[in-house]
């Protein structure tokens, strides 16, 4: 189990300094749950609605090229890719610090799953 707490974040351009700083302004967020939920639960916070701002659905690889070229404002990321447009200039609005112990991962296994498949284990 691993609770997240800064992890997942919301990077914005340089000069932006909240999350009301990305209304109608264009978001990256994953495909995934996680980057939904992110981006949902900040906007919420900052007394926003997700139709606020435009969502362009971005893999977290894809992120940081978009990001550096102008095609998106900000995005819903984790490391290393925040890291990445943190380097490009991007400045932090929101991370998971501000919603503690709501994005846990959990890995969870059948009790016969790994010792009957001993080269799945490697």
């Amino acid at each position: 189990i691993d609770v997240s707490h800064g992890a997942d974040a919301v990077v914005g351009r340089a000069g932006m300094q909240t999350m009301r700083d990305l209304a109608g302004k264009s978001v990256a967020v994953e495909g995934g749950a996680l980057g939904a939920f992110v981006l949902a639960r900040a906007l919420a916070l900052a007394g926003m609605q997700p139709d606020d701002v435009k969502v362009v659905h971005l893999e977290s690889n894809e992120q940081p090229a978009a990001f550096s070229k102008g095609l998106v404002d900000a995005a819903v990321t984790f490391d290393p890719y925040r890291t990445q447009l943190l380097r490009a200039g991007g400045q932090t609005l929101f991370d998971s610090t501000r919603i503690p112990g709501e994005i846990v991962d959990l890995i969870a296994v059948r009790k016969p799953g790994p010792a009957a498949r001993p080269r799945a284990r490697a």
